[in-house]
């Protein structure tokens, strides 16, 4: 077992879990920058691959994209560690929040900030869903299916499932 690539996963995973308020798919571009840009522990396809995994088993994306980085770089104590590091500071500020939560909740302060961040995480998941986009997108069948499922989920109000299982079986045929 390599600690010091265990520690290193450790500090990485701890500073994604610590800067991607806003939930899993704001972690996800921190990870493809840090564990594939920077790191270089992945390439953009295995990360895809991470990706894609992440998205279909159940559990919040961001943790399951980290357990399978970790999976993948360093075996199950690799997904252990990713996991657990990615988790520590969120879980930390729970705690705090949800003490001091009844006193602070009407803070003029903490609405504001409340309310920078949502224009800031809505930017981010925007530029993931481009840099998936400009990675996933190869053809016009691709396009298809995106059309098809945004098609059926917002006009025909398909539950998401349903249209996922579906543009999975759509990829059978076409692909």
């Amino acid at each position: 077992m390599d600690i010091s690539m265990l520690s290193k996963l450790f500090i990485k995973f701890l500073n994604i879990g610590a800067f991607s308020y806003g939930g899993g798919y704001t972690a996800l571009s921190l990870i493809e920058r840090e564990i594939v840009h920077n790191s270089q522990w992945l390439t953009t396809e295995e990360f895809m691959d991470v990706l894609a995994l992440s998205q279909i088993t159940p559990g919040p994306v961001g943790i399951n994209a980290s357990t399978y980085v970790g999976y993948k770089i360093m075996g199950m104590s690799g997904a252990v560690v990713a996991t657990f590091s990615v988790v520590l500071v969120s879980f930390i500020i729970v705690n705090i929040v949800a003490h001091y939560f009844l006193k602070f909740r009407d803070s003029k302060i903490v609405k504001s900030i409340l309310l920078g961040l949502k224009p800031a995480i809505i930017g981010i998941i925007i530029t993931v869903v481009y840099k998936l986009g400009l990675q996933t997108i190869k053809d016009y069948k691709d396009i298809l299916i995106i059309l098809l499922v945004v098609v059926s989920v917002v006009k025909f109000k398909v539950h998401p499932i349903i249209a996922i299982f579906s543009s999975a079986l759509l990829g059978i045929v076409l692909f």
